[in-house]
């Protein structure tokens, strides 16, 4: 258990590094861009005078916390004491013969070139310099899906899983990584407007990121839960629940920030500059809670490879619409007019025009009547769970 738990730790805290090294010199890039006629240039400098401490500090705890990774890793595939799994014959048996000890050696590698690259600069980087230093960056972040369950995978899919992997960490990187610049940039701002234009900047690659990692996430969870029982039914799945309801409340908290907050910012209010300060410190206490469940998730067997245990009365399954062409038609119907609410929900969100929002509202929760109103189906038939060959419980079948 003392084992799991160092293991997590230096997991999380590698995360945390390297998602905040490459969020940081994405942003300094973003802000440094060429810019309009008129546009100010001083939150991309303030940045960038900062942004050299910041990123040794970044790769100084990545290498730290590295090692002791290593070390845990050592003592779980051995067996031994950590005392004796740090010793040279067993390290050297994990570094070489193992998949996880060739990656650790080339993020080394990269983490050390970062390191001494930086190191030789003078206060700031220049153009060249900040884009060199975000790609290696880039490239330190995205090995990381070789050390996680998608490097593990076999089949025709493991490809597609790494490539979900690493499109999901550089996304996490240009969302979450990037949110202690912009905290330091709305607490130095010169103006308003300067800070109203970085936020711009940021909310331009936060839309990206988080429109990405959306959707990687669900393409991981696909490969990793597999169902719906395997989702409520197993640890692997709570951890991942408890994982979306903190997103959820970050991109909340998000959504504020960019519909409410930003345009008040726009239009110099003050009191928006100090509430968006606010809600992104927030936000970025959120995602380390997020990466913590992160290094758990990473020394959990997946729930596609655990038996599920379905913990409510009733189970879920497709039957019904299997048995009645009606049932089927009625969901797709459903289906077609609840996208159609969400669309106008949020539409009328965006344009602050509230009579389609209340539309949008209605009609997702008429919808959500509907089909809480459809007959189930016969009881007894085994559900979702127990069809998986998992070990849920019998009940009626919704």
């Amino acid at each position: 258990m003392a084992m799991s738990g160092l293991l997590a730790s230096a997991r999380a805290v590698h995360f945390a590094a390297t998602l905040w090294l490459f969020g940081e010199l994405l942003l300094a890039c973003a802000l440094s861009a060429r810019r309009r006629s008129g546009s100010p240039p001083g939150p991309g400098e303030a940045l960038r005078r900062r942004l050299l401490p910041v990123a040794r500090w970044c790769i100084a705890i990545g290498i730290a916390s590295a090692v002791a990774w290593l070390a845990a890793v050592a003592a779980t595939m051995s067996g031994l004491p950590l005392s004796q799994a740090i010793e040279p014959s067993t390290l050297g048996v994990v570094v070489v013969d193992t998949l996880f000890g060739k990656v650790w050696i080339a993020r080394f590698g990269l983490a050390w070139a970062l390191l001494f690259a930086l190191s030789r600069r003078s206060a700031t980087l220049g153009p060249r310099g900040l884009a060199g230093a975000t790609l290696v960056a880039g490239a330190y972040l995205a090995a990381l899906a070789w050390t996680g369950h998608a490097a593990a995978a076999e089949g025709p899919w493991r490809g597609g899983q790494i490539v979900s992997d690493v499109v999901h960490l550089l996304a996490a990187g240009a969302w979450l990584g990037a949110l202690p610049a912009l905290v330091y940039l709305l607490g130095n701002a010169q103006s308003v407007q300067d800070a109203a234009w970085a936020v711009r900047r940021f909310s331009s690659l936060a839309i990206v990121g988080v429109s990405v990692l959306i959707l990687s996430g669900v393409g991981n969870s696909w490969f990793l839960v597999g169902s719906v029982p395997a989702l409520f039914g197993t640890r692997y799945g709570m951890l991942l629940l408890a994982k979306l309801a903190l997103l959820a409340a970050m991109l909340s908290l998000a959504a504020v920030n960019r519909l409410i907050l930003t345009p008040r910012l726009s239009a110099g209010d003050r009191p928006a500059l100090r509430a968006l300060k606010r809600n992104t410190t927030v936000e970025i206490a959120v995602g380390l809670m997020v990466v913590a469940i992160v290094g758990v998730l990473g020394i959990t067997v997946p729930a596609a490879h655990q038996s599920t245990l379905w913990p409510f009365a009733h189970t879920l399954s497709w039957a019904p619409a299997r048995e009645s062409a009606t049932t089927l038609w009625l969901l797709l119907a459903a289906g077609l007019v609840a996208a159609a609410g969400l669309v106008a929900l949020a539409a009328g969100a965006r344009r602050r025009v509230w009579r389609p929002a209340a539309v949008g509202h209605c009609t997702c929760d008429s919808v959500s009547t509907a089909a809480a109103s459809l007959p189930p189906g016969r009881p007894g038939r085994p559900g979702v769970a127990a069809q998986a060959g998992g070990t849920g419980r019998r009940g009626t079948v919704l």
